[in-house]
């Protein structure tokens, strides 16, 4: 009796273990959980994405270059002089997430949009991460410089009217710095868990932060601060504003938009509201997958915006706007 009990544990045991290993496996190779995109956390960025990442998640692929775009390399110079460059900043709307294959963002296909169009080398960055305001996005720019940039387009939303670092030290990012032990324990502790957690309502609207005087402050200087130094470096800048789906339907933006809008024209600069290039006959909801980022079909609608931008602003001119006598880092 002793001995066939012995054989049913361990025949159990047996059992649980190869479903365990299956199950790990299989979260793995066919779902890409225990490998996220991975943040690092930085004292005057806040956070940025880990660089040199090629992560496919969900069947979808993620990429980032050695100073932490969602793009392919760059130099911090150029080394072709008939090659063009153009950054697209924002936060998670221009990222995209893990949820957003790298064929299917908005800069990927602005790029290869651009090159066709232009018959040259175009390089479209992709600086951005989740919840980045401007304070992130100019200490970015700050901290690895301007890539020899022809043009930036800023994207901004409502929110980063007032969206401001965390006060250091900051502990957590948007994104896991480390790697989980297993793709198991990634599936409970940041997918199962926190569902089981909440509630079955829809995602509010992003939180204003507009009664935050000083979070209002530091994003408008640091707005300021990138419109100035880019105009120093003669460097064109459009800011191209995001309207989440609440706006849209609503057919108004929260007051975040003109604040942004005051700062940006204080400083004439060209500036356009995303819902310009949305299809007047699609209903909003299929740009979006949530109350404020973009399905495929609305990074569709983003590239487009950044490709006409991007023709009308060389259109202009004969030459490619970096090529002024400014020295750049």
């Amino acid at each position: 009796m002793a001995f066939r009990s012995r054989r049913r544990w361990i025949l159990a045991l047996s059992t649980l273990a190869v479903t365990i290993v299956a199950a790990e496996l299989t979260l793995r190779l066919a779902f890409g959980l225990g490998t996220p995109v991975r943040a690092v956390l930085d004292p005057e960025i806040e956070y940025l994405l880990a660089p040199n990442q090629d992560v496919r998640r969900f069947g979808c692929r993620t990429i980032t270059n050695d100073v932490g775009m969602r793009s392919r390399p760059i130099s911090a110079t150029r080394t072709d002089p008939n090659e063009r460059r153009i950054l697209v900043i924002g936060d998670s709307v221009v990222n995209g997430g893990a949820v957003t294959d790298h064929e299917a963002l908005a800069t990927t296909i602005a790029e290869r949009s651009l090159q066709e169009a232009w018959g040259r080398p175009v390089f479209v960055g992709n600086i951005s991460a989740g919840s980045w305001g401007p304070p992130n996005q100019e200490a970015y720019l700050r901290r690895f410089g301007w890539f020899d940039a022809d043009l930036v387009i800023l994207v901004l939303s409502s929110t980063d009217a007032a969206d401001d670092r965390s006060p250091p030290p900051r502990t957590r990012a948007p994104l896991p710095t480390e790697a989980p032990w297993s793709a198991l324990g990634e599936l409970v502790s940041r997918y199962l868990l926190p569902r089981l957690s909440r509630n079955d309502e829809p995602a509010p609207a992003s939180a204003d932060r507009l009664d935050e005087p000083e979070a209002v402050l530091s994003c408008r200087t640091a707005l300021s601060a990138m419109l100035e130094t880019a105009a120093s470096r003669g460097i064109p800048v459009v800011v191209l504003q995001h309207w989440e789906l609440p706006e849209l339907e609503a057919g108004s933006a929260r007051p975040g938009h003109d604040l942004i809008a005051v700062t940006v024209d204080e400083h004439h600069v060209p500036r356009h509201d995303l819902r310009e290039w949305l299809p007047k006959s699609s209903e909003p909801r299929i740009f979006f997958r949530d109350h404020i980022h973009l399905s495929n079909e609305g990074q569709a609608v983003l590239a487009h915006a950044l490709t006409e931008i991007a023709l009308k602003a060389f259109s202009t001119s004969s030459e490619a706007p970096s090529q002024h006598k400014v020295p750049k880092s």
